[in-house]
């Protein structure tokens, strides 16, 4: 590895190699996510998330498609200006990942951070509420795959007061839209039912029809909907499941950063460390160049 070509030879290879396979894996998973949204297509896992998800599956998977073209160009040494995009393009994203990985693994370890991450995080919380009540209600079918994928029952306890903002409901048919009984049986064959959940809500409601501090108390106290053993809500049961998988996510994108980072030193070395004659795009010098005529003139002087 001492031969500055076999290293830029090497630095080639492997863009090639990771950029490749990059391509073909954002490439399929944009197809996935296109099908999935525009056809009769289910996966019940899948189609337990909202759209929205998708979307971002797909945009940024266009951005992967989009970086590993640039990274083959570079592997392929068509062109300096692919690699100069190539390396900004990666620096940025693995400034981006790193404070990503770091910011999830602050939240699901509840360490506080900065007021604006942590409003960032009641944000994403409040939408996912929200996206969970839409789908329960225009979305029936969405929303039974969710439950029975997560094994829970409604969203959460202040979901069931947000029943007058959605025309056509009362507080007891609302209650009833969010809290549906499984239809499919778990792995242990039983059905799940929302039954008793359902009763607890119809009585708090009734005695507090507006949301206050003892309606939140009575509900945490309540012995199925309060239950601390296993969440008996959507919501509770996605973060907590979120929290266990942030790990297992954490340790993937750790994997990913490094190759990443290795790509972008090859791609830096061929752009600042291999000289053309070596197979990179940094100009050789002139004394290198006349150096080498000299050292062929005077090889034929000998052999003459």
């Amino acid at each position: 590895m001492g031969d500055p070509k076999a290293r830029a030879g090497c630095a080639k290879s492997f863009l090639v190699v990771v950029n490749a396979a990059a391509v073909v894996l954002s490439l399929a998973a944009i197809i996935f996510g296109f099908v999935i949204l525009y056809s009769d297509v289910t996966i019940a896992l899948v189609s337990s998330f909202p759209q929205w998800i998708l979307y971002v599956i797909i945009v940024f998977n266009g951005f992967v498609f989009f970086l590993s073209i640039l990274g083959l160009i570079a592997g392929c040494g068509a062109s300096k200006a692919a690699v100069v995009v190539f390396v900004v393009f990666s620096l940025l994203t693995l400034l981006v990942q790193i404070i990503a990985v770091v910011f999830a693994m602050l939240y699901a370890n509840g360490i506080a951070v900065t007021d604006s991450l942590n409003d960032f995080a009641v944000d994403l919380q409040t939408q996912l509420e929200t996206t969970l009540i839409d789908m329960a209600v225009d979305e029936p079918a969405e929303w039974l795959a969710t439950v029975e994928t997560f094994d829970c029952c409604g969203v959460d306890f202040e979901a069931n007061y947000e029943w007058p903002n959605y025309a056509g409901y009362n507080a007891t048919t609302f209650i009833d839209a969010l809290q549906v009984d499984h239809v499919n049986p778990q792995p242990d064959g039983s059905l799940v039912s929302c039954a008793a959940g359902r009763e607890e809500l119809y009585e708090i409601l009734a005695l507090y029809p507006t949301l206050n501090a003892t309606a939140l108390q009575v509900a945490e106290d309540a012995p199925v909907i309060g239950s601390t053993e296993e969440p008996y809500f959507c919501k509770d049961k996605i973060s907590k499941r979120a929290q266990e998988w942030t790990t297992y996510i954490a340790a993937v994108i750790g994997v990913l950063l490094f190759i990443q980072v290795i790509s972008t030193t090859a791609a830096c070395y061929l752009l600042c460390g291999a000289t053309v004659s070596q197979g990179g795009f940094k100009q050789d010098k002139e004394g290198n160049a006349g150096d080498l005529a000299g050292f062929q003139s005077g090889g034929n002087d000998m052999a003459y």
